[in-house]
């Protein structure tokens, strides 16, 4: 009878150590709820990010980027359901990062003007479409696990280090004006020429 009890008690103990191991794996897995979320950066965050000519994304949300005289920065989500967008600046490099941007009917859009993009460092994780357009300084790309890379209106050399990106479509003006240098590992790329 007691060897029954003690491995009665036995298993209830580990169950109980199951059952809060959980508990705690599932709060830390999930970002905190409440008046915090969704954790996205505010409008006015965005507005006082300048003075950037790196970019290093992290996320699953559609990126375009113009070479233009001011910066700016521009979040448009795809729903209001949860979600996260942060973004913050250290030096001349701003920093994006965002999950949960991405369903079925599309993803969330962010838009960036700069004068002059030296640096993009991007891993999309679900496959983004990222934009470039309006290059007219050299410019280095490493990108990984992106669907499409689009090059519109660039008239400047560009190293692209690509993983796993599968497309990469340029206009007919940026494949008459630039040279694209590409190497990757462990990537198919297949190019386009838009008209």
């Amino acid at each position: 009878m007691k060897r029954s009890q003690r491995y009665l008690r036995g298993t209830y103990i580990a169950l109980a150590v199951v059952l809060i191991g959980l508990i705690v794996a599932n709060r830390v897995a999930e970002p905190p709820k409440g008046e915090g979320w969704p954790l996205v950066s505010t409008a006015a965050e965005l507005e006082a990010l300048r003075d950037f000519s790196v970019l290093r994304i992290g996320g699953d949300f559609d990126l375009t980027i113009e070479q233009a005289d001011a910066f700016s920065v521009s979040y448009t989500p795809i729903s209001e359901r949860r979600r996260i967008f942060r973004a913050s600046q250290q030096g001349d490099t701003l920093l994006l990062e965002g999950y949960g941007n991405r369903d079925e009917t599309g993803a969330s859009q962010v838009r960036i003007t700069l004068p002059v993009l030296r640096e993009l460092h991007a891993d999309s994780g679900n496959g983004a479409v990222i934009s470039i357009s309006g290059l007219s300084t050299p410019a280095e790309l490493e990108l990984a696990s992106t669907r499409t890379l689009r090059l519109t209106s660039i008239s400047a050399a560009v190293e692209l280090n690509a993983r796993a990106v599968q497309n990469i479509v340029l206009d007919a003006r940026s494949a008459a004006n630039t040279t694209l240098n590409i190497t990757g590992v462990g990537t198919r790329v297949t190019t386009s020429i838009d008209p």
